[in-house]
C-alpha cells in the first residue's frame, strides 16, 4: 500500500471530548476474515499507536498496532483521551533528542483514564506529562500507556480531556 492509500485511510474521529486516531478504515476490497492482530485486539494484547522507527519529518511516523502495555506491580495502564503534540515531540523525531531510543511512540503529554493497576486507581480521570516518555519509554500518541503508579496525578473536574493534555509541557514553554 502507497503513503497516499494510508494516509487516506487514516480517520480522526471524536472520543469523548477529543479527537484521537481511530485508524485504518476496513478495506472493503478484502474478505472479513479475523487476522492474529484482531484475535489479539480483543485479547487486549495490541493497540494502535503512531510510531517511529527512524528519525526525520513528520512522514516517518507510522500508525501501527503494537503490543499494549501491561500493569505491573509499580505500573497502571492508563486509556489516552487526548494528547497534545509539542516542540519537544518534533524534535525528538527530527532527532534532535540523544537520549531517544527506537523504535519509539512520540508524546508527553496526556490525559486519559486509569485502566490497570491499583484498585485504587481504576476508573480515575488523570493527566500527566513528561520525564522520559515519549524519548527511552512509549510515549502518549497510542491508545495506551504504561505510567509508574507514583506520577499518577487525578485530573481536575473542571478540565475537559483536551484542556489536560495541553497543559503539561505546552503550559510551561508558554
Amino acid at each position: 500500500m502507497s503513503k497516499r492509500e494510508t494516509e487516506s485511510r487514516l480517520r480522526f474521529v471524536p472520543a469523548a471530548s477529543s479527537s484521537v486516531v481511530q485508524g485504518l478504515a476496513a478495506d472493503s476490497s478484502s474478505p472479513r476474515t479475523a487476522s492474529p492482530q484482531s484475535h489479539a485486539r480483543s485479547l487486549g494484547r495490541v493497540m494502535r499507536a503512531i510510531r517511529f522507527e527512524g528519525f526525520g519529518d513528520p512522514s516517518v511516523l507510522e500508525l501501527k498496532e503494537v503490543c499494549a502495555p501491561a500493569a505491573g506491580e509499580r505500573a497502571a495502564v492508563v486509556r489516552i483521551m487526548a494528547a497534545s503534540i509539542n516542540p519537544s515531540d518534533v524534535k525528538n523525531i527530527a532527532g534532535a533528542s540523544k537520549q531517544t531510543t527506537l523504535p519509539r511512540i512520540p508524546g508527553r503529554d496526556f490525559a486519559g483514564v486509569v485502566e490497570a493497576g491499583p484498585a485504587e486507581w481504576i476508573g480515575a480521570e488523570v493527566w500527566g506529562t513528561g520525564g522520559d516518555t515519549g524519548f527511552t519509554r512509549d510515549g502518549t500518541h497510542a491508545e495506551l500507556i504504561a505510567v509508574p503508579v507514583e506520577s499518577l496525578r487525578r485530573k481536575p473536574d473542571t478540565l475537559s480531556f483536551d484542556q489536560a493534555a495541553s497543559v503539561g509541557v505546552n503550559y510551561m514553554a508558554a
